[in-house]
């Protein structure tokens, strides 16, 4: 659970879903914290082409950084890797 500045409950499963929904990934909650109020959510994709994926995750990024703002929580730190 995330809570925001402003003490809205979030559930980091909500942005997931939303991520899901829009974008053809998959998600999940990585490194368990021990802080009450952060998540760490991973998005991966696979393809044969790295253009494609590289705009995909500036879409995913541009997304859950607007549904956190909304919700009035932050992102405090996105990275692309690729393998």
């Amino acid at each position: 659970m995330i809570v925001t500045a402003g003490g809205k409950n979030v559930a980091p499963a909500v942005l997931e879903d939303r991520l899901r929904a829009h974008f053809n990934v998959a998600t999940a909650e990585l490194n368990p914290s021990n802080i009450w109020n952060s998540a760490t959510i991973g998005v991966v994709s696979v393809s044969d082409s790295r253009d494609y994926l590289d705009g995909l995750m500036k879409n995913v990024e541009r997304q859950a950084l607007k549904l956190a703002n909304n919700a009035g929580a932050e992102v405090v730190d996105s990275w692309v890797e690729f393998l």
